[in-house]
């Protein structure tokens, strides 16, 4: 049953313990480099389709046609 929005509750003084920079630098290239900082348990599997770290491509002739001058586009191909 959901309630209302997850509320997570960090313990900064741990988290300044072991995450840093570096550390999440040095992680995958996806959303699970930053494991520490979301509300999961550390015995929660990985699961990931690839997804994370793709580009935005700038759309200068739509955005043109728009009357935009900065309109970029998420490439998730």
């Amino acid at each position: 049953m959901c309630f209302g929005p997850l509320d997570a509750v960090y313990d900064y003084a741990a988290l300044k313990k072991r995450v840093s920079r570096q550390s999440i630098e040095s992680g995958p290239p996806s959303i699970w480099r930053y494991r520490d900082l979301l509300p999961l348990e550390d015995a929660t599997p990985v699961v990931t389709l690839g997804e994370g770290f793709t580009p935005l491509v700038k759309a200068d002739r739509l955005g043109a046609e728009l009357g935009l001058r900065n309109l970029y586009l998420k490439n998730d191909s």
